[in-house]
């Protein structure tokens, strides 16, 4: 929320998912266990608690909605979705890319979140948090990981295999889907070759230094 002419001014708002994660990470701010924790990641507690959302939160809404085009005609939209975002901005808490939109053409724009497996809006939200004004390049041990597994579960799983290796690789893909969205909370500025969370937390505590790390 600002102030425009000294009247408040909200710039963005949502339903469903992104709804849920506002209110989780109001909720985790004012835990008294992880105030501190919470208090040192500002804004950039936004994306964890959407991941955390999206893991836990209800995926699917149906909406109508009946708005205008900046041409004044009207329109009607219903349809089956994860979220939808009403802005004048160009992202969301914790630097979450949302469109090229400007607080100050005077237009709001929509950005409606298609229904998708908890799976793919993770990938998804790893994506757009584009804090740095560009796509991330971690290449995190994480991520290589998960490729290998789900490469091998699947030979397993076509070849008539038990369906249980597919299923752990599945959960190694959250947990590096998680990794990155907490990475991108973490680190400052844009880092190329981030191998690990803890990497990351050793670049952002020397930002102008060389961490060790063991290989």
């Amino acid at each position: 929320m600002i102030e425009v002419n000294g009247e408040p001014f909200v710039t963005v708002g949502g339903l469903g998912l992104a709804a849920d994660a506002a209110l989780a990470a109001n909720r985790l701010r004012r835990s008294v266990r992880l105030r501190r924790a919470i208090g040192a990641l500002g804004t950039r507690v936004y994306p964890l608690a959407a991941a955390g959302a999206i893991l836990f939160g209800p995926m699917r809404h149906r909406i109508r909605l009946v708005y205008r085009d900046p041409d004044g005609r009207a329109h009607t939209l219903e349809r089956e979705c994860t979220a939808l975002l009403v802005a004048n901005q160009g992202s969301l808490g914790g630097g979450i890319a949302l469109t090229a939109s400007r607080n100050d053409d005077g237009v709001f724009e929509l950005c409606l979140v298609p229904a998708a497996s908890r799976l793919g809006l993770l990938a998804m939200l790893a994506r757009l948090a584009r804090k740095y004004g560009r796509l991330t390049s971690y290449h995190m041990r994480a991520a290589k990981l998960a490729a290998y597994l789900g490469r091998a579960s699947a030979l397993v799983v076509f070849a008539g295999g038990p369906a249980l290796p597919f299923r752990l690789a599945t959960a190694v893909l959250v947990l590096a889907e998680l990794e990155e969205i907490a990475i991108t909370a973490v680190l400052p500025a844009w880092h190329a070759n981030v191998r690990s969370l803890a990497h990351a937390r050793g670049l952002a505590a020397h930002p102008q230094g060389v961490v060790a790390t063991q290989r």
